[in-house]
């Protein structure tokens, strides 16, 4: 048996001698085949491979709900002589028994199956032997979601070859029947596995194992927003699945424009826009990995669940009643009380800035009348008003505050420089070519200029703070003000 170097998978070209693998390849031929219609297609295309009998040890637990009541899933004591050989063969190889072995027909060059991992052996024993019979088809392996082909390995089992995939690359690596462009005949794959007595199948949507073992998982504040649920990565409990299992997923695999006509004709439905509104608030489930979120399907339903919806009429009556006045601030309280739930994540500040409102004064008028109205709200306490414990610290600083208001009681508040500069700027508007004029030779003159008429201005009884432009709109420069700067220059 050979074993690549660079990745850990194993292949013997010669693991079956002629006669063994003619005899299970004539063996194969004669097992029922079909290509059912498939579900992910909406029952519209056949399967691209020959769906074949699968004998295992325990047929009526493992195997897809589907699969349970069909022809498909057969006890292995019922496999055919040559069947049991192979098992035989394989189970002295492996060291331990291999009782699953599931047929999968490819009849042309164009039959398939894209690259996957084994989901129902999650938090199992996942290695597999895979026998090749029939036409060398090309074997492909790569690391998950790969999209580098020098990373690949594309092998081209014989008639009667085994590969072994260890139980690590169920997580790290995929596996694919790749299509051909010269024409090839029937292949028969023989997948193998090792299962305990009572094993079961674990459906793709509860394949992550016990939440328990789940990545830890500690939502940041913000939007609802889409995660991913694949084995390896953290969502909340409580986040909503919409795939394709669900009347939220991309049944048709439509991309792009097609995909947004057909969310706008489902929306049409009032049945489904109400499923649809009960997704508000909630964080949505996909299998899109975290980089491809701006690309995922689910994205449509979380703008159309989240998106700002106000009655016209409720935002009439509020629009009416808020040019009132504070006199209507009850009234005004409750329309905003039944306003806000429709906003989306972040478009309130939004709604409170166009009406010019203030978010804080919005939402205590909200409070008020919630209070009027007996509406209750859920406390942090049993004790509304719990009471305070003793903080010695806080004490200490206040005593300090206290002591620190004594000693300035009396005193007159000292202004800061660049609190005067502004002001006196803004004393005398007729007097601001002279003041720019100036400026230019030396900001000292102009400093010296602005402080002696703030000066004299205070000496002729105004307080500077109540001070405005329009005290000095009819007051041209006067001879004394040109003195000053005369001598200021010298």
């Amino acid at each position: 048996m050979r074993e690549d170097t660079n990745v850990s998978y194993s292949y013997d070209k010669d693991f079956l001698s002629k006669q063994e693998a003619d005899a299970l390849l004539a063996v194969s031929k004669s097992l029922p085949n079909d290509r059912p219609l498939t579900k992910m297609s909406g029952y519209k295309h056949r399967l691209r491979r020959l769906q074949m009998p699968c004998y295992s040890l325990n047929p009526d637990l493992r195997g897809s709900p589907n699969e349970k009541t069909n022809q498909w899933m057969l006890h292995l004591d019922d496999a055919p002589p040559e069947v049991k050989a192979l098992a035989e063969k394989l189970t002295a190889l492996a060291g331990k028994p291999l009782n699953y072995f599931s047929f999968v027909g490819y009849a042309d060059e164009k039959d398939h199956i894209n690259w996957h991992q084994h989901n129902e052996d999650r938090n199992r024993d996942a290695q597999t032997f895979i026998v090749s019979l029939g036409d060398v088809r090309t074997f492909g392996i790569r690391p998950q979601d790969c999209k580098d082909k020098s990373q690949w390995v594309l092998l081209q089992p014989a008639h009667g070859s085994l590969i072994i995939l260890p139980d690590s690359f169920n997580n790290t690596h995929e596996h694919a029947i790749l299509d051909d462009k010269e024409p090839k005949g029937l292949r028969i794959s023989i997948n193998t596995k090792h299962e305990e007595s009572g094993d079961y199948y674990v459906p793709k949507e509860f394949c992550h194992g016990d939440p328990a073992v789940r990545p830890p998982f500690e939502r940041e504040p913000g939007p609802p927003r889409i995660y991913c649920q694949r084995i390896d990565c953290a969502y909340p409990d409580d986040a909503v699945n919409v795939d394709r299992k669900t009347i939220f997923g991309n049944h048709e695999r439509l991309n792009g424009a097609e995909w947004l006509a057909y969310v706008a004709a489902k929306m049409q439905s009032p049945e489904f826009a109400v499923q649809v509104e009960a997704l508000r608030g909630k964080d949505l489930l996909c299998w899109c990995r975290p980089e491809e979120e701006s690309r995922c399907h689910a994205r449509a339903w979380l703008e159309l669940a989240n998106r700002t919806v106000i009655d016209p009429e409720l935002l009439a009556q509020f629009e009416a009643c808020w040019i009132r006045g504070r006199g209507w601030r009850l009234e005004t309280g409750r329309l905003l009380y039944l306003i806000k739930p429709g906003c989306a994540y972040g478009d309130w500040k939004k709604f409170c800035e166009k009406h010019d409102l203030p978010v804080r004064t919005a939402d205590g008028w909200i409070q008020q009348y919630k209070k009027e109205a007996g509406i209750g709200s859920e406390t942090q306490w049993e004790d509304a008003n719990p009471p305070l414990l003793p903080d010695s610290e806080a004490d200490e600083i206040k005593q300090d505050i206290e002591e620190e208001k004594e000693k300035r009681k009396g005193r007159t508040p000292e202004r800061h420089r660049t609190e005067l500069n502004v002001k006196l700027k803004q004393l005398n508007p007729n007097l601001l070519d002279l003041y720019y004029e100036v400026n230019k030779r030396s900001p000292k003159i102009v400093m010296k200029l602005w402080f002696e008429t703030f000066f004299r201005i205070i000496e002729e009884g105004k307080e500077p703070e109540v001070l405005t432009v329009a005290d000095f709109e009819n007051k041209p420069a006067t001879e004394s003000d040109l003195i000053i700067v005369k001598n200021c220059e010298k």
